[in-house]
């Protein structure tokens, strides 16, 4: 739904016919010479994504640049023959975009790559060619499935290789993360074990813990504090933990537990009870997986940082990709409403003594093997098992 401002500060709703006349204006491609130049990236041909229908063509006087117009859309806020993207070949085989958002405005942030025959990445979102009566690459089917899945999944990438790819740490998939690795325990006897953390913004430590113990190869270190901010609001966050619809029992019980110990203690920063990690000892390490590659990026933070800073202190793991995000020495934040309704303040609620020997706040958890990830995101796994198949 449109509105229009109004004197007053009075929103009117927009008609159809309104908003189809407020993009008038919106650039419309011409194409009457399309066929005058080379299609050197091969990707001209007709894209589907929801009820979008582009054509892409070459156009412009230098090779590698493209228009995608409309063919078919809502006829509302699209009408055909308006300009959806545009890309420009850059040497790394990609494409510079500039792509138009469903209210036309300009977004230039995101790169665009060719990922198969059948498939264009433009806007973050993927388009299905309908010029192109061809198979896709299995393997690949498999990554974008992971890549749109909201919940942690299991894959086998090839005969030596195993994919785990975590989203989230969100406190509710604890449950389905344990079930996951009992299920495939099997499969997780495997040369080569990547467990892909890009764009993981964090949730509850609890959830990675089956995971960790088949990596780990000595018990975690633990030999420092994590204070948390006490106060009534704090304690009143923590309460909506202890849910058994959304929540397991063992994350219920910590949860109990910590409230308990902050109801006998004074408002301010308290250092809470340590616990144990269940994590495997040395002694117990399961020979397999032989190698774990654990891909990070600039978005991992809070849990998704604590896993790359626990997974690192085993012999077998190595981390790939970029720094992470840098903001778990205080971490797990909070919102206040403030009393005008029209601000939130956030903050963080706990602090780590950590930081006093290692911190990683505005400096983020080192990758052993940097990648660049600013090129084809589906050809980073594949990019990471050759490492591994080197043999780090």
């Amino acid at each position: 739904m449109v509105y229009l401002e109004e004197p007053g500060g009075k929103k009117k709703t927009l008609t159809n016919e309104e908003i189809i006349a407020s993009y008038a204006g919106a650039p419309i491609y011409q194409p009457e010479a399309e066929q005058s130049y080379s299609d050197g990236q091969r990707i001209a041909g007709d894209y589907a994504f929801a009820n979008y229908l582009v054509r892409v063509v070459p156009t412009g006087n230098s090779p590698g640049r493209y228009v995608a117009y409309i063919l078919h859309a809502d006829g509302v806020y699209w009408q055909k023959g308006q300009v959806k993207f545009e890309l420009t070949a850059t040497d790394d085989g990609g494409f510079d975009s500039s792509f138009r958002l469903r209210n036309h405005e300009l977004s230039e942030d995101r790169r665009a790559h060719r990922l198969d025959d059948t498939r264009l990445l433009a806007g973050g979102v993927i388009w299905k060619s309908t010029s192109i009566n061809k198979k896709s690459d299995p393997a690949l089917d498999q990554q974008i499935m992971a890549a749109e899945s909201e919940r942690p999944i299991l894959y086998r990438y090839d005969d030596k290789t195993v994919v785990i790819r975590f989203p989230s740490f969100a406190a509710e998939w604890s449950d389905h993360t344990d079930s996951l690795v009992a299920a495939n325990n099997k499969l997780l006897t495997t040369n080569n074990l990547v467990i892909d953390l890009r764009g993981n913004q964090g949730g509850s430590d609890r959830t990675y813990e089956s995971v960790m113990n088949i990596i780990k190869t000595r018990p975690a270190t633990t030999d420092y504090d994590v204070s948390f901010l006490n106060t009534e609001d704090n304690r009143a966050v923590l309460e909506q933990y202890v849910d058994p619809e959304r929540y397991p029992r063992d994350v219920i019980d910590y949860v109990k537990n910590v409230i308990g110990q902050l109801a006998e203690s004074p408002d301010g920063f308290v250092v809470l009870n340590p616990t144990t990690s269940g994590v495997t000892p040395s002694d117990h390490a399961r020979r397999y997986p032989e190698r774990v590659a654990v891909l990070i990026d600039r978005n991992c933070g809070s849990s998704g940082e604590q896993f790359a800073l626990d997974a690192r202190e085993s012999w077998r793991v190595k981390l790939f990709g970029e720094p992470t995000a840098g903001g778990i020495d205080a971490s797990n934040l909070q919102s206040l409403e403030g009393p005008c309704g029209n601000y939130s303040l956030i903050y963080t609620s706990t602090v780590t003594s950590r930081a006093d020997i290692v911190p990683i706040d505005g400096i983020g958890v080192q990758p052993d093997y940097p990648l660049a990830l600013t090129g084809n995101p589906y050809h980073v796994i594949s990019e990471v098992v050759r490492l591994m198949n080197d043999g780090y």
